[in-house]
């Protein structure tokens, strides 16, 4: 897969309200972000947890926090990998965003749309 320009990776604690999650998604135009504690990676966020597990649920969005709905699963992909095997570990899992792993360390994030305008150009 060819890959972006390294860009600074926008992160959030696990403590931090989802409230404001969603601020620096809607400010950053993007979708997700990685939860890190410690310096590690520990989860990921979206607004499509926003949506199914803090609106659809009845949660109480002034004190929900990010670690409370963030997903602790998380599968990333190889630097390496082609666009057809990313797509198909996304497909398969449900994922619209993958965290890119080189060595250890999360050196990015790629999505679907990512994708979609990859294989469009």
């Amino acid at each position: 897969m060819q890959s972006k320009p390294a860009l600074t990776l926008i992160t959030i604690p696990p403590d931090a309200l989802m409230t404001e999650a969603m601020r620096i998604m809607l400010d950053k135009g993007i979708h997700s972000l990685l939860v890190y504690e410690n310096n590690k990676m520990i989860g990921i966020v979206s607004d499509r947890d926003y949506s199914r597990k803090v609106l659809a649920q009845g949660l109480d969005q002034a004190t929900t926090t990010v670690g409370t709905v963030m997903s602790r699963r998380v599968i990333t992909v190889d630097p390496e990998a082609s666009v057809m095997d990313t797509m198909r570990l996304m497909s398969e899992h449900g994922f619209r965003h993958l965290p890119v792993e080189e060595h250890g360390q999360i050196i990015g994030m790629v999505s679907w749309s990512d994708i979609m305008s990859d294989l469009l150009n």
